[in-house]
């Protein structure tokens, strides 16, 4: 193709594309101004029209007027012009203003003054059409006292301090009064035969007793019951009053003296989300203060073991720390030293008040002391039960040992098992293991079982006397002894250490327990002995007002304390049911099982 008839083609294009742009501008016009004239023919009068009444409701009577010209132009073809004159001539008529007059009216003097009023009655009152009775004069007041019989039994007695006064049945009698004399009135007159008692009873009769009380004089050997019945004849009194009968003197009926405001009572509550069955508490009893409850005399052997297992080495350290160890015992303590090894020697035949000059009298005792020979644990242990206990002063020993028996009863189960049923909570057994690889079953159970606590020496031998002095500073200042705590025969909660150490004053009694969740009050009692006094206390704690902690150390160290009281019981009477009772407390708890190749497991 030739460039003319290129350019030809293009000119052509170009033309086409105009007459195509000026059609469309063409349709365009002709449609829009056909849209304008169709909307021009909307009625938007009536639009303005409502405009212009919205305006008018401002002037209510300006609406009124226009709607009443629309209505009769629209009827008679009346002007508005004409209408308006014909409503000013209305209203300038006669007929408007005699209606003007009668609605003025002044309303009648009646409808405004309120009625004439009696002299007696008030404004709303009217006069009664009935005279009213005569009042009747109430009768003078009578005291009385009343019995409230407690028919079944909802609240078990394990906590009650006083016991229940029970009175016998008596058989209802219908329409009788359920009244019952003071018993202070019956004994008196029982007593003194010219007092008069005022008795007030309906008697089961249609007409009552006229003048209601009626003065009588008791027999001295039987009255006459509510419906004529004789009733059983009344004791003779032991005092002049009758109120002397309910007079108890404590020591006749028990021995026990409360002390709620010597001790006090810290609860940590940890209640966790996977188990939703139990919420675990740990339990911290101290003194109330420092001037109740006051340090009491006690009763104290140091127990050293002198066989060869112990080595001279350690022993020397030994000695040390039993000579800072006398320097710790309480000026009114009595205290005594033994050594053993096949067999026990005592540095006192008995016991040994402490004072300057029988502390001298024990260190050339400790001084002396020498590793040699076998280790007899368990016979050298039994000859503390010949020392005289005192009642009111606990007794407290500290074993000082490696806990390796070679001679005797060897195995660390009976050893444990046979001593802690001798002893039976009598004395409190604590123990140190002088070396990290002491027998840590032996010891640590023979504590836990006896009220005691055992400590064993990580750093070496030189630590021994500093580990020694530690424990006798704990033990050295008790203010009971003796503590047992009891729960309801029927409650689900589980307290441990079953068997507590004694309660001293540098440090606080702790238990830790396990309750059902709805469990909103925790409920026991404490008794001990604080010197010649046997006391108890009753804790009353509300769980929703204890202390909830996240500590989750609470929950594993309840399962620990089970496991170790399993132990004890296992040790004392080996049983397979013991042992799966400890499996299962330690799968289901995730806590280790201590000792376990001690025990077979």
């Amino acid at each position: 193709m030739t460039n003319g008839e290129t350019e030809w083609l293009t000119d052509q294009q170009h033309e086409r594309h105009v007459w195509a742009a000026l059609s469309a501008a063409i349709a365009s016009i002709v449609l829009h101004l056909a849209l304008v004239y169709w909307v021009s023919q909307l009625p938007f009068g009536l639009r303005v029209l409502d405009q212009e009444r919205m305006a008018s409701r401002q002037d209510p009577r300006r609406m009124r007027v226009e709607s009443v010209l629309d209505e009769n132009s629209g009827e008679s073809g009346v002007s508005a012009g004409n209408l308006a004159d014909s409503i000013q001539a209305f209203a300038s008529s006669e007929q408007l203003a005699e209606q003007l007059q009668e609605l003025g009216l002044q309303p009648d003097a009646v409808a405004i003054e309120p009625s004439a009023v009696g002299e007696t009655l008030n404004i709303t009152e009217t006069k009664n059409t009935v005279e009213p009775a005569a009042v009747v004069e109430a009768e003078a007041w009578q005291p009385r006292q009343e019995i409230l019989a407690i028919q079944d039994q909802v609240v078990r007695d394990e906590f009650s301090a006083l016991e229940r006064q029970l009175i016998p049945t008596i058989d209802r009698v219908p329409r009788a009064a359920d009244v019952v004399l003071p018993i202070e009135s019956i004994m008196a007159a029982h007593t003194k035969p010219d007092i008069k008692v005022d008795i007030v009873a309906l008697l089961p009769s249609e007409t009552p007793t006229p003048g209601g009380a009626q003065s009588a004089v008791l027999p001295p050997t039987e009255r006459e019951g509510a419906v004529g019945e004789a009733v059983a004849p009344i004791e003779e009194p032991k005092g002049e009053s009758g109120g002397a009968l309910f007079e108890e003197v404590q020591a006749e009926v028990t021995d026990i003296q409360p002390i709620e405001d010597f001790l006090k009572a810290k609860v940590s509550l940890y209640s966790p989300l996977f188990d939703r069955k139990y919420t675990y508490f740990k339990l911290e009893i101290n003194r109330a203060s420092e001037d109740v409850l006051p340090v009491i005399p006690k009763d104290i052997v140091l127990v050293q073991d002198s066989s060869t297992s112990m080595t001279e080495q350690r022993l020397y350290f030994c000695r040390n720390g039993l000579l800072r160890c006398l320097n710790l015992i309480g000026p009114e303590d009595r205290f005594n030293v033994m050594s053993f090894q096949e067999k026990a020697r005592l540095c006192f035949p008995d016991w040994k008040q402490n004072s300057s000059e029988a502390r001298l009298k024990a260190q050339p005792f400790i001084e002396g002391l020498r590793s040699g020979g076998n280790t007899d644990i368990l016979a050298s242990l039994q000859s503390l039960f010949r020392l005289q206990r005192q009642s009111g002063r606990p007794l407290t020993v500290f074993l000082i040992t490696d806990g390796r028996s070679t001679t005797g009863l060897t195995d660390s189960s009976q050893i444990i098992g046979r001593f802690t049923k001798q002893n039976d909570g009598a004395l409190s057994m604590y123990t140190l293991g002088t070396i990290n690889t002491a027998n840590a079953y032996l010891l640590d159970l023979m504590s836990y079982c006896n009220r005691g606590e055992t400590v064993s020496v990580r750093n070496g031998r030189w630590s021994i006397p500093d580990a020694m002095e530690a424990v006798m500073k704990d033990v050295s200042r008790p203010v009971m002894s003796d503590v047992q705590f009891r729960l309801s025969g029927e409650s689900p909660t589980e307290v441990y250490p079953m068997q507590t150490s004694n309660l001293y004053l540098d440090r606080p009694l702790v238990l830790y327990g396990r309750c059902p969740r709805q469990e909103e009050r925790l409920v026991f009692q404490a008794v001990g002995q604080a010197a010649e006094a046997r006391c108890d206390m009753i804790f009353d704690l509300n769980m929703e007002w204890a202390l909830q902690t996240k500590d989750k150390t609470l929950r594993k160290e309840w399962a620990r304390q089970k496991v170790y009281h399993l132990l004890g019981e296992h040790a004392r009477a080996p049983q397979a049911v013991t042992v799966e009772a400890i499996r299962q407390t330690a799968r289901e708890y995730d806590v280790d099982i201590p000792y376990a190749e001690d025990i077979g497991m």
